[in-house]
């Protein structure tokens, strides 16, 4: 019997959409289906899908109420359930570009995946920017790798982070989990999802394809002004995180994967995201879930670092970045 693939899109944005329909349209592997859900989006989307009706197998949806700013994993979950029965499902967002045997390579994964026990076909990452150029390269990956390692290589930035296309979920294993995790702006609902269905178990790799994650800087991983309701997403994923890997790991691999979730945070709190008292403060709730003991000292080092890169943030903005780098400050 023949694996059945389905390709679901959610559709808000008409931006690089025509770019991934074009992509699906060249896959070696012809043998898949399309489900494209528009979340209420006025966008021309209906005319861009009946242009491939003669080489794509595509189905298209327009919900009439708008759900992906309230709660984007609900929309994907509900997008969900107009995919028809089929063994693999595989989430692509409209901006976002497969390489060319993508399903070829995920289809011959599928039978390595039925072996091991496998639930979760992963496809590195290469980001891409507006203009599909690529801004890095294709990590090297084991054929297959326990999911807490798997999740440990993203965490201590041995590979390109998850994105929601990264993984192709097997259907009824995604199900069993309960669909996609809803976190604020959908920030690590991806990751938590993956985590979900893998439950312990294996991730298998595809051999050379590779899946184009645009920063387009319109999407939510583009954006730090959302940094509020991100912060938030990373404490309530830390709360589920500490209570699941004991489930899956032992308690070593448990450690580890948490210890390396605060470092994680800490990244983004000091470098990434705007400062602010609610941050530090959200960081250390994050070190506590996480087990991770902060003294004074450490916590004062964050502190003073946050202040430092918020204050040439503030030069930057003000042309003041020259001065501000000759001076004394924090030397």
């Amino acid at each position: 019997m023949s694996i059945t693939i389905t390709v679901l899109v959610p559709f808000y944005k008409s931006s690089y959409f025509q770019k991934l329909l074009e992509a699906l349209a060249q896959q070696s592997d012809s043998d898949f289906n399309i489900v494209v859900a528009n979340d209420a989006s006025e966008l021309i989307a209906r005319e861009m899908c009946e242009g491939y009706k003669d080489s794509l197998n595509i189905y298209y949806f327009r919900f009439e109420q708008r759900l992906g700013h309230i709660d984007l994993a609900r929309q994907w979950n509900r997008a969900l359930e107009l995919v028809p029965n089929c063994d693999w499902v595989w989430v692509v967002p409209d901006d976002d570009l497969p390489s060319s045997k993508c399903i070829e390579e995920i289809r011959a994964s599928t039978y390595i995946a039925d072996e091991i026990g496998s639930h979760i076909i992963h496809i590195p990452v290469v980001t891409i920017d507006k203009e599909d150029v690529a801004l890095g390269e294709r990590h090297p990956q084991p054929s297959y790798i326990c999911s807490g390692d798997f999740y440990l290589r993203q965490l201590r930035g041995l590979e390109a982070g998850l994105s929601l296309a990264n993984s192709v979920y097997r259907r009824r294993a995604l199900e069993e989990a309960g669909g996609f995790m809803s976190l604020p702006r959908a920030w690590g609902s991806d990751h938590a999802t993956t985590l979900a269905v893998a439950a312990g178990g294996p991730v298998v790799t595809v051999p050379s394809s590779w899946l184009g994650f645009r920063m387009s800087g319109v999407n939510i991983s583009s954006q730090t002004d959302d940094s509020d309701e991100k912060l938030q997403a990373r404490i309530q994923f830390a709360y589920w995180l500490s209570g699941k890997l004991p489930e899956w790991y032992d308690e070593q691999k448990a450690g580890e994967i948490m210890k390396w979730f605060y470092l994680k945070s800490e990244l983004y709190t000091v470098k990434i995201w705007p400062c602010s008292v609610k941050m530090i403060r959200g960081l250390f709730q994050i070190a506590n879930i996480s087990g991770v003991r902060l003294s004074i000292l450490q916590r004062a080092g964050i502190i003073v670092r946050v202040a430092f890169n918020a204050a040439k943030g503030f030069a930057s903005r003000y042309g003041l970045v020259k001065d501000f780098e000759n001076s004394n400050i924090f030397r």
